[in-house]
């Protein structure tokens, strides 16, 4: 008896039969149906008859499908089939079992292929996804074997479209196409770096979700490049036998040849192409082997000579270069790695030179001035002066004495251009969005020049120094500066600074005032930075030498209201840290007290800058205060000032960044969640939390796909997609997860050397705990796991380094309330318990260290107030421990705390103990 997928797979055959000429028919019957004669005939038989044939057979599975639909694979119920093709059939199916009820994709074994080479190439399949945990990977949740021995995979189901079909439908410009594109090669580059090539890529195997999200699907012809996986391979592809989508396939591929990834690259770029073009790169006609020759025969067309004539300008350039290098016939010739085919990608939309590009000083300077044309003038003068300069230099220090006098003039020369270029020219290109690239090559050069120039440097000449220390300054805030965009480098920051304070403390300028300016503004920059990298304590110390400095310095105007609003606004969040509120209080106040000088002396961006600051400064230890009103009524004030600044600097980086940064927090003190999950007073209104995260964001998109370089730009990005994930999450734990995972992908693509730090650490803890919640919730308990273990395990390792932060030290106990609201979802209330249990017995020493910041008050007691819901035979008591956590606030009572306490107070009147009502 023939079942329902063996007419299925006669069926496909012949409807592709029926669309060749009648003359090729038999040709390519004999070409799809090698070693399978059975199957040939009964094609061969249909064909001798019409096309009636296809819709009985149609008609047949259709019945045997209805059997089918009823049908349990292991404990999945079967609801219908999705797909079909290749090795394997794919149904829609149900876990509906007392613990778990959610819907996955079970893939088994197409019917009439069960030999020994297809079983194991499926098994291979499983295993390969076992290996594979990226959020644009479809996951692997289970698998097994049916009654009769054949093997099964069970997957997360994902809802979506072909990626092309996707980005049509909505329109999609050819920006657009290619960043949503770039997230498909951030999964084929994970996968080849588990050594892992897929084979198959093409449109019908990327998916993409109705939230924007790629998922890269049907690994089941994938292979490992692991020798030492190989051997344990149980399928090897045999001489002879193709598996491949010709339209897509690389030239090895469709020659038989060994593949690699570069495979894999020429497939992207396939993808990439039709994307862009609306139709594959090879238009093939009929089947067979004829069809695979002549896929080799066919010449490329330049996409844009054949895109939709409203893209082919955006096309046109340097991203045809790239996708064409994606698809050169010679896999050497193509790109060495996916990652360098989406970096190449980035450049091209941002008008950086590309690497398709043969790279002549032409051509890299004409790319530069189209991006900065006003600043890159004016940094091409200056390096070629600088050029001209140092040549003179050198000729002139060769010869006679006479000539000595010039050498040193021409020295002087190249010290004060080297200054221009740090000082004139980075102070425009910071200004830019998407200039890192261009402040990176400028670090390089003047570097270079000041390590020169400081290994020769005069002792009695108190000018040189000043200047070669302020040039180390400014590269330093280049490297690795928390305070502006930057590179990412904290470390080579760091050495910097270093570099400056050795200069400033020789002795012909230790006293000098200019250098006790210098000095000051270093060792903020140093403070911060530490902050910033979990040397607290080093950091602290820092800062309030610094200040200590300036006070006994004379005022200078702009220099110094900059600097004392610097240090004031760090002073205040080492106030918060050692639970001193007024002394952050103090700080706020003096901080708003200098904007406003500043503004009425100099009523410039700046200043008003700095009294947006102080007033979003003021909100942050009124929130530790526990009266979110007023924080909120200050960044009114903060985001007032912060879109009018916009509005007059719109290509301004800082002022844009300084508004993301205060609707989070106004979205904080709606929702009660902070950028790394501290409690804080709240609103209760969601909705307008919402809002407020969506406008930033926006932003945070922006200042993210402007400058690919800038590290702080993509963590900005990350962290406020985990946000937005956690408040939406109640609603709609599907788009939660899917942003929870972009997050996460971007987070895994930063450098290794910001991804590492502290910073980065633990706003990675605070997603990952937050992200367990959802996954819980949407029985994917597993996932869930890991999650949570990531999270709980770095929020321990970072709340164990010395004088860490506030709220780097609530991370772990605000991660395990994440954990038990996980684990409640998941149905295991003893584990649930166990966490608040440990959640509440973390929070009382820090209380015990800082009595006054009510956020480690609010972490407790709502930790005791969710294990009394829990242990209902002690509810009293925990209620009781949680309402004396509330009232031990020796801050004076705010609207938000006295309904805290009623809320609690209610709780405990309705509680039962086994004495009988509480009293």
């Amino acid at each position: 008896m023939i079942d329902a997928a063996r007419f299925r797979q006669i069926d496909a055959l012949f409807a592709a039969a029926l669309e060749r000429p009648t003359g090729e028919r038999g040709d390519f019957l004999d070409d799809a149906c090698v070693g399978d004669p059975e199957l040939r005939s009964a094609v061969g038989e249909l064909l001798a008859h019409d096309e009636g044939a296809s819709a009985a057979i149609r008609e047949v599975v259709e019945a045997a499908a209805l059997q089918d639909a009823i049908r349990r694979i292991g404990p999945y119920r079967v609801v219908r089939e999705i797909g079909a093709g290749g090795m394997g059939v794919v149904y829609l199916a149900v876990r509906d079992d007392p613990h778990f009820h959610t819907e996955v994709a079970v893939k088994v074994l197409q019917g009439g292929l069960e030999s020994a080479q297809a079983i194991a190439r499926f098994r291979d399949e499983r295993q390969i996804l076992a290996t594979l945990r990226h959020s644009g990977i479809v996951q692997l949740l289970d698998g097994g074997s049916l009654a009769d021995g054949l093997p099964y995979l069970v997957m997360e189901y994902v809802e979506g479209s072909p990626i092309t079909r996707w980005a049509d439908a909505r329109g999609l410009d050819v920006r657009a196409r290619v960043e949503l594109f770039q997230q498909v090669c951030a999964a084929v580059s994970y996968a080849h770096q588990k050594l892992v090539v897929h084979r198959d890529l093409k449109p019908s195997n990327i998916l993409v979700t109705a939230a924007g999200a790629p998922k890269l699907l049907d690994f089941g012809i994938a292979k490992l490049l692991d020798p030492s996986a190989s051997l344990a391979r149980e399928a090897q592809t045999r001489a002879g036998m193709l598996f491949l989508t010709p339209e897509y396939a690389s030239p090895e591929q469709l020659e038989g040849q060994p593949v690699s990834t570069a495979s894999d690259l020429f497939s992207l770029g396939a993808v990439l192409y039709e994307l862009l073009v609306g139709a594959p790169p090879r238009r093939l006609e009929g089947g067979g082997l004829a069809a695979l020759t002549r896929a080799l025969e066919v010449e490329i067309p330049r996409p844009s000579e054949v895109a939709p004539p409203s893209r082919r300008r955006a096309i046109a350039g340097d991203l045809e270069r790239v996708v064409l290098k994606a698809l050169e016939r010679e896999p050497d010739r193509r790109y060495p790695s996916v990652e360098r085919f989406s970096r190449d990608l980035g450049r091209a939309l941002a008008g950086e030179p590309v690497e398709a590009h043969a790279s002549t000083f032409v051509y890299r300077a004409r790319k530069l001035l189209r991006r900065h044309r006003g600043a890159v003038l004016a940094l091409a003068a200056v390096l070629l002066s600088l050029a001209g300069a140092t040549v003179i230099s050198t000729r002139q220090a060769l010869r006679a004495d006479e000539q000595a006098r010039r050498a040193e003039q021409r020295t002087e020369d190249v010290r004060r251009l080297a200054s221009a270029m740090l000082f004139e020219i980075d102070g425009e290109l910071q200004e830019v969005e998407g200039a890192t690239a261009a402040r990176e090559l400028l670090v390089r050069r003047s570097l270079a020049f000041l390590d020169v120039l400081a290994r020769e440097a005069d002792e009695g000449d108190p000018e040189q120094l000043l200047e070669l220390a302020a040039g180390y300054l400014k590269i330093g805030d280049i490297q690795g500066s928390p305070t502006a965009p930057n590179l990412g480098h904290p470390s080579d920051a760091l050495a910097s600074y270093a570099r400056a304070m050795e200069l400033l403390q020789r002795s012909s300028v230790r006293d000098l005032p200019a250098a006790r300016w210098q000095r000051a503004t270093t060792r903020h920059r140093i403070g911060v930075l530490q902050v910033e990298i979990g040397e607290v304590a080093a950091g602290h110390t820092n800062l309030r030498e610094a200040l200590a400095d300036v006070d006994g310095l004379p005022r200078s105007e702009d220099d110094h209201h900059r600097l004392v609003a610097f240090l004031r606004a760090a002073l205040i969040q080492v106030a918060i840290d050692d639970g001193d509120l007024a002394a952050a209080a103090g700080h706020s106040d003096a901080l708003l007290a200098v904007g406003a000088r500043w503004e009425a002396a100099a009523g410039s961006h700046e200043a008003r800058f700095w009294v947006g600051v102080a007033h979003e400064a003021a909100s942050l230890w009124q929130s530790y205060a526990a009266d979110p009103r007023a924080a909120l009524a200050e960044l009114d004030l903060a985001l007032a000032v912060f879109r009018r600044l916009i509005d007059e600097a719109p290509q301004n980086v800082m002022f844009r960044r300084e508004l993301w940064s205060a609707l989070l927090r106004a979205s904080a003190f709606h929702s009660g969640r902070d950028l790394r999950d501290l409690p804080v007073a709240h609103t209760g209104d969601l909705e307008a939390a919402e809002a407020l995260l969506r406008e930033a964001l926006e932003i945070a998109e922006r200042l993210a796909r402007s400058d690919l370089l800038d590290t702080r730009a993509a963590q900005e990005l990350a962290l406020t997609l985990d946000l937005l994930a956690a408040l939406v999450d109640a609603r709609d734990p599907a788009a939660a997860a899917e942003l929870f995972a972009r997050a996460s992908s971007i987070f895994a693509g930063l450098p290794a050397a910001v991804r590492d730090s502290a910073s980065v650490r633990q706003l990675i803890a605070a997603g990952r705990c937050l992200a367990g919640v959802t996954l819980a919730r949407l029985g994917r308990g597993d996932e869930a796991g890991q999650e949570l273990a990531v999270g709980l395990d770095l929020a321990a390792q970072e709340a164990a380094v010395a004088h860490a932060t506030v709220d780097v030290l609530i991370l772990p106990a605000m991660c395990g309330v994440e954990a038990a609201r996980a684990r409640l979802a998941l149905g295991d209330e003893e584990a649930a318990a166990s966490l608040l249990e440990g959640a509440a017995a973390d929070l009382r020493p820090l209380i015990d260290a800082r009595p006054g910041l009510f956020p480690l008050r609010h972490g407790r007691a709502d930790a005791l107030t969710r294990l009394a819901a829990l242990r209902v035979d002690a509810c009293g008591s925990l209620l009781d421990a949680a309402l004396a956590t509330w009232r031990g606030w020796p801050g004076a009572p705010t609207e938000y705390t006295r309904a805290g306490e009623a809320s609690i107070v209610a709780a405990r009147a309705k509680c039962r103990t086994p004495e009988g009502p509480a009293r």
